[in-house]
């Protein structure tokens, strides 16, 4: 239980930040006039949410002062899981472009390499955080901290979050549960019809096609 409670409270959170974090990047939009962030630029900024969001919960972890082995390893968990979900609806929505037919400029075009990268050095600066936890004790992270205590709080918008966190502890339960199920099957998923399929036409489902 004390698991599902970290992984609701994370739930909460990020959807605060989500908020937040889009609110500034709109107001960001505006001051440029609408014109679009050309990949490494949005890449850049994207780094910097991942860390910063990474900053703040290190941030909730030292709410009670207690950051030990089983809190950081679930809160580790559902911060990687949030992050590959991201990759994950960027994937699917590159997807549904190309199926539309939709041409994608040179910079717009994204490196899932980098994208998946960019994932690993932010669980990494999480790990890191683990052992230096004064460093994301800093004014961007104490903002970001302070503001999503303050919205928590309200009634109206504390309680819709609240539903967000609750759906959100879900979606990572099952989205761990299949993590562990590609794991521990190797990636495939047999059925009866495997075996009476000839190789060259068996398709698995979470086999990706380029």
């Amino acid at each position: 239980m004390e698991a599902l409670e970290i992984i609701f409270r994370l739930g909460v959170v990020f959807a605060i930040f989500s908020f937040i974090w889009g609110i500034l990047t709109f107001l960001f939009a505006l001051l440029r006039g609408g014109i679009p962030l050309n990949y490494p630029a949005s890449l850049t900024l994207k780094a910097l949410q991942y860390f910063v969001l990474t900053d703040v919960v290190v941030l909730f972890c030292m709410e009670d002062g207690d950051l030990n082995l089983y809190n950081s390893i679930v809160t580790g968990a559902t911060l990687l899981m949030y992050f590959l979900g991201k990759v994950q609806n960027l994937k699917f929505k590159l997807a549904i472009v190309q199926i539309q037919g939709r041409h994608v400029n040179q910079q717009q075009q994204v490196n899932m390499k980098l994208e998946f990268g960019l994932v690993a050095i932010a669980v990494l600066f999480f790990v890191a955080l683990l052992f230096k936890p004064e460093l994301a004790n800093n004014g961007l992270a104490t903002w970001f901290y302070a503001s999503i205590l303050d919205i928590e709080t309200t009634v109206f918008f504390g309680f819709i979050f609240k539903i967000i966190g609750f759906f959100f502890t879900i979606a990572i339960i099952f989205r761990m549960i299949n993590a562990l199920s590609v794991i521990l099957t190797g990636g495939r998923r047999n059925t009866p019809t495997d075996n009476n399929r000839n190789d060259s036409d068996h398709f698995d489902s979470y086999e990706e096609v380029d």
